[in-house]
């Protein structure tokens, strides 16, 4: 599933703003109400450091890694692990 991004525009001239003009600041951490969110820069290319071969190297390495698991019973585990109405999930 593809995460979905929510854009904010972030005041001019704010402590915000600030912090993030700043070049030696690579991420930043948001606290609100004791719970705590990452803010990291987002690369101008995803694929910038994409290696295609290391890609391959790493699926070729997996394979095989999942031989002996029980579908059904990862399957079942799956839908009770949906059915479960956790704090604060999307619907």
């Amino acid at each position: 599933m593809v995460a979905k991004k929510k854009v904010i525009a972030v005041e001019p001239g704010s402590t915000l703003a600030r912090l993030l003009e700043e070049e030696t600041v690579d991420s930043i951490v948001l606290e609100s109400a004791g719970e705590r969110f990452l803010l990291v820069r987002e690369d101008e290319d995803p694929f910038a450091r994409y290696d295609p071969r290391r890609v391959a190297e790493r699926l070729d390495r997996s394979f095989g890694s999942l031989t002996g698991l029980d579908v059904d019973a990862c399957l079942l585990e799956l839908r009770h692990q949906w059915d479960q109405d956790s704090e604060g999930r999307p619907d």
